[in-house]
């Protein structure tokens, strides 16, 4: 799944969101995420404008599915979820400064929908715990390997493969790096999904904005990343190849 994040880039601006989905509807994209902090976040300096009316969400959401996409939600505020649940929200999303945010969790766990938890800064410890946490549902969960660094040595794309043997999960990749080929180096270690940040060029200034894909450069990021992708076997694949290699002697 290729999941473009549209998260807070819309500026809380109508338009912008608007517009922005617009150019996302018209790519072959899987989904797309829209981001809610906690009450507190928006009651700090220019945060405040960042808020989406929820009526926005209640058009928006419907537009999307009704184009075959998927809706996602990064929530970090708890008292949202049954609003999200009413408009039949496809997934959600937790952000990695709530992975210990258990009261968030056992809420969105209730809700049984597909959900991706940013592994973020957490080490080893801290999702076992979230691991043990989720075991009842654990077939709802996958993970998302990423690190809230733009540098390129912080990537550590190795940690996928890792990952997933040691909790037994599918894990997807998170891009915040400034270097937009890793998305198309990820494909490697076989994520469960993509996740990436977009934006237009409207703003001098985004939440997330120096690792965000120019939304202008969409295509050329999905045509190579479905290119790229035609290079590489699954383990079924090479082991059937083997196999027949081996047969005749090659």
């Amino acid at each position: 799944m290729i999941i473009c994040e549209i998260g807070l880039n819309h500026m809380g601006d109508l338009e912008e969101a608007k517009n922005l989905t617009s150019k996302l509807l018209e790519s072959d994209i899987d989904a797309i995420t829209f981001q809610i902090r906690e009450d507190d976040f928006y009651t700090k300096g220019k945060n405040s404008k960042l808020l989406l009316p929820k009526i926005f969400y209640e058009e928006i959401i419907k537009t999307i599915q009704n184009s075959g996409l998927k809706v996602g939600i990064a929530l970090a505020e708890e008292t949202q979820i049954e609003f999200f649940e009413n408009q039949n929200v496809d997934f959600y999303k937790i952000l990695s400064k709530d992975i210990e945010n258990y009261s968030l969790i056992k809420k969105i766990k209730e809700t049984e929908k597909p959900t991706y938890v940013s592994t973020g800064m957490s080490d080893f410890p801290q999702i076992e715990r979230l691991v043990n946490f989720i075991l009842d549902k654990r077939e709802n969960f996958f993970l998302i390997h990423t690190q809230l660094s733009h540098n390129i040595e912080d990537v550590n794309l190795n940690l996928i493969p890792i990952l997933k043997q040691k909790f037994q999960l599918p894990v997807a990749y998170g891009h915040h790096s400034l270097n937009h080929h890793v998305i198309f180096l990820s494909l490697v270690f076989q994520p469960s999904a993509i996740f990436f940040y977009v934006k237009s060029n409207h703003f001098k200034k985004y939440p997330d904005d120096e690792h965000a894909i120019n939304i202008d450069k969409i295509d050329f990021i999905l045509k190579n990343l479905d290119e790229l992708s035609k290079s590489l076997k699954n383990q079924n694949e090479v082991q059937i190849e083997n196999k027949i290699n081996k047969n005749f002697e090659i």
